[in-house]
């Protein structure tokens, strides 16, 4: 069998997306489907990302209307180079979800898919502070980089109720 790098830090996850760079560990159950974390090179060597608490990707069962929201975290720590004695990530998302809308499409691998149109809003917030003689701050902006970094994105999903999975986004 084979096994994704990563896994044995994510032990309930029953699915996985392998990706050239990270692997995106995730567990499907009958109440939802939820992101537990990344595996993978960031530029500072191979580690695991847990999302704390897991980011739900969506509900079961999904109607027209059902909506959720929820945010995650995580944090990273790395070996600064003197001065800084050390670097830290953290990283917050908030996000909402909901189904707006119903009806058919068709895909180069999918002929009139009846699907729920889910539209889900990501907001993150990153920062990053630096440790030096012992006490944290938030590190200063560099050139173009504003710390800390805000984002937004909203992702359009036409799922399949009959195949748990969205079909296109």
């Amino acid at each position: 069998s084979y096994v994704l790098a990563g896994y044995s830090s994510f032990p309930s996850s029953n699915l996985a997306m392998e990706g050239s760079t990270q692997n995106v560990f995730l567990e499907n159950s009958t109440a939802n489907t939820s992101i537990l974390g990344i595996y993978g090179d960031l530029g500072f060597g191979s580690m695991a990302i847990a999302f704390n608490p897991p980011q739900k990707f969506i509900t079961y069962p999904a109607t027209y209307q059902t909506n959720f929201n929820s945010s995650f975290n995580f944090t990273l720590k790395f070996a600064g180079q003197a001065p800084v004695d050390s670097v830290k990530v953290i990283s917050t998302t908030n996000y909402t979800s909901d189904m707006v809308g119903w009806g058919t499409i068709t895909t180069p691998t999918y002929s009139n898919a009846n699907t729920l149109l889910q539209k889900y809003d990501e907001f993150k917030v990153d920062s990053i502070f630096i440790k030096l003689f012992g006490s944290w701050s938030l590190a200063p902006n560099s050139g173009s980089q504003p710390n800390p970094d805000y984002d937004t994105t909203i992702t359009h999903r036409w799922w399949d109720p009959t195949k748990n999975y969205s079909i296109a986004s």
